[in-house]
């Protein structure tokens, strides 16, 4: 369990870090029944996701507003905010120097 949590907090910060709107990372609303299906054992059901996204955001110990890890969260998952590297940082480090055609 607790790897889990700190998978899932370690990828929120990335994202929250490289600027994604943390809101749009749910299903897709079909799947949540929007609009409700016509036939089948969930016909007319659909499912509120801002309101139970907000809930697990809060129980996770994220801010359940904007969904970005509270200081709490991280200092209990034991996570460096400085030690999440920023896609800049990343393709820095995997840049493979090119060889010239002439070699």
């Amino acid at each position: 369990m607790a790897a889990g949590k700190r998978i899932q907090t370690i990828r929120q910060l990335f994202n929250a870090r490289e600027g994604i709107d943390l809101s749009s990372l749910a299903i897709s609303p079909l799947a949540a029944g929007h609009p409700p299906l016509q036939r089948g054992a969930n016909r007319g059901r659909s499912v509120p996701l801002a309101p139970l996204m907000r809930l697990y955001w809060q129980h996770i110990g994220w801010d359940q507003d904007t969904g970005v890890p509270t200081a709490q969260a991280l200092q209990e998952l034991g996570i460096e905010e400085s030690a999440i590297p920023t896609t800049a940082s990343i393709h820095e480090q995997s840049v493979i120097p090119s060889k010239s055609l002439e070699e």
